[in-house]
């Protein structure tokens, strides 16, 4: 194989693309997508396994790519956020916009819990219409949906290994990354979760208050739409709606 050095090619040198035990493979795939070889070309890449890393485990992959004489072997790590730069030789495609790679970072042992403090409710939306919305309880890992019933069911089928498999702890940022990142990616941009912003009210300024009466109003207007999509849907005989569902993924050793 071509022999280069600096980031990426020695596993005590990674490059650092985060996603952890459950989200490692999106965010390692999604880096590599947007490598690009010599004279821009696209990559094509595979797993070779894992191997100890300078701190812990770190992912290998056979990369190949029009230009290179041999293909090139690169050392990825899932456990640290990232990514921490560009490896010799390569490029990034559209190199203006964000990586959008999984935050979550769940490790392969237990170790101090997380804080969390990124939002706790989103809308789903299915191109421009709001089918639904979900909570998350941080302590407790609980989650709520208040949606159509296809929502629920791909809840449960796609993302019962991602959420079944967190911590308690780890489950909302989780979540996070599911409704925000992989959701769009499985229906190829047709629904994403948006959070929605939740606010004390009490002391806000006068402008803030009004944006976030504003954010309530909306939100309420949203959740009456789809209670009515939900009630025509049963009228017509498509099927029982889910009106409320708690969705409680418990681990194994929990």
């Amino acid at each position: 194989m071509v022999e280069f050095s600096g980031i990426g090619y020695t596993p005590e040198e990674p490059i650092t693309v985060g996603g952890g035990a459950l989200l490692h493979a999106f965010n390692e795939r999604r880096y590599l997508s947007r490598l690009r070889g010599p004279g821009g070309s696209t990559l094509s890449f595979t797993r070779l396994g894992s191997t100890p890393g300078g701190i812990g485990v770190v992912d290998v992959y056979r990369v190949d790519a029009d230009g290179l004489a041999q293909p090139i072997r690169l050392f990825l790590d899932p456990y640290r956020p990232g990514p921490n730069g560009v490896p010799a030789g390569f490029t990034v495609d559209r190199p203006e916009e964000p990586w959008r790679l999984a935050r979550s970072l769940v490790p392969l042992v237990s170790e101090v819990p997380p804080v969390y403090s990124g939002p706790t409710r989103w809308r789903v939306a299915y191109r421009e219409m709001t089918i639904g919305f979900v909570d998350v309880d941080p302590a407790t890992g609980l989650v709520d949906i208040d949606a159509l019933a296809e929502l629920e069911q791909l809840m449960r089928s796609r993302y019962d290994l991602f959420l079944g498999n967190a911590p308690v702890a780890h489950r909302a940022m989780v979540l996070a990354d599911v409704l925000e990142l992989l959701m769009p990616v499985d229906t190829e941009g047709a629904m994403r979760g948006v959070p929605v912003r939740t606010r004390d009210l009490d002391g806000l300024p006068v402008d803030e208050y009004y944006v976030a009466m504003l954010d309530l109003a909306a939100e309420r207007r949203m959740r009456e739409n789809v209670h009515a999509m939900r009630q025509r849907r049963a009228a017509e005989g498509g099927g029982k709606a889910v009106i409320h569902k708690r969705l409680h993924w418990v681990r194994g050793d929990q």
